[in-house]
């Protein structure tokens, strides 16, 4: 029995999961998961449908079979067949499975794209579109919600009725979610031989918008008054934040700007001073 290629093709997921969607025996074990959703649904129903009653079949079966697949995939993964998978994928699995033995997030990772930020990139996830933070060090804002869904990879509550009907179930490569600093208009760096430091990485929101910028030692850098009101944290070294009052911040610190109000950083000792700073207007 074949699979239609459109479907495998088009969820843009791994490579790994792309196999496994060919392969009966694994195929039913993860796409029946008591919902008797066949794969073969993708010749009669729009692929967003078709992924939303496979993912829903997937968080919703019984633990048991859960496990049961799990340490026949984690088995896999330790004498390899002869198929081609994706190393950083392979070894995300097994770190997450050792996290979390048997739980059915594991599995999610197949749905999702995995992404390796370096420093300075950024990537924006809208509402409805789910995310796992797996490991590393992030600067990470979100507009306020009161209806956070959780559903695998967490001690936390986890509600899976609700998260299952709310994803967009949107399909794509991760690079349409990325987001690129560009030079903030609103800053003026002395001391730097050149233009301003700060960035500004503007998602497609009216939320928030988040600005960057990392000084030398005796480096100053001025902020135009905004709008609306900021948070700043201060992820490296040490200086001073003038505006209203004048205190001192070093890597930790947590300040809250109102709206209206100029601001001038000075960054004092060697490692300088880099500061992130979410805002709205």
């Amino acid at each position: 029995h074949s699979y239609p290629p459109q479907l495998v093709d088009d969820l843009a997921i791994a490579r790994e999961q792309a196999t496994n969607l060919k392969s009966p025996p694994l195929a039913t074990a993860e796409a029946h998961g008591g919902g008797g959703v066949t794969i073969d649904d993708a010749d009669r129903v729009l692929l967003k449908t078709a992924l939303k009653a496979v993912f829903h079949a997937l968080m919703t079966a019984d633990p048991a079979l859960v496990k049961t697949q799990l340490d026949l995939l984690l088995k896999r993964y330790t004498h390899p067949p002869p198929i081609s998978t994706e190393a950083a994928l392979v070894d995300t699995i097994k770190t997450v499975a050792e996290q979390f033995p048997g739980d059915i997030g594991v599995f999610c990772i197949f749905f999702l794209n995995l992404v390796s930020l370096q420093p300075g990139e950024a990537i924006f996830l809208g509402a409805g579109e789910p995310h796992a933070y797996i490991s590393g060090d992030i600067v990470e804002c979100m507009a306020t919600s009161d209806n956070v869904l959780r559903a695998g990879l967490t001690p936390k509550p986890r509600d899976v009725e609700n998260l299952v009907g709310s994803l967009t179930y949107s399909m794509g490569r991760a690079q349409k979610h990325m987001v690129f600093p560009e030079p903030w208009g609103g800053a003026e760096t002395e001391g730097s031989g050149g233009g301003a430091k700060t960035r500004v990485y503007d998602p497609p929101i009216d939320e928030f918008s988040i600005l960057h910028f990392d000084l030398e030692e005796d480096q100053t850098e001025h902020h135009r008054a905004v709008h609306g009101p900021s948070i700043v944290i201060v992820t490296k070294g040490r200086g001073e934040m003038v505006g209203s009052n004048s205190i001192v911040v070093e890597e930790g610190c947590v300040v809250f700007i109102g709206a209206g109000e100029e601001v001038v950083w000075k960054a004092r000792g060697r490692q300088g001073l880099e500061i992130y700073r979410a805002f709205c207007e």
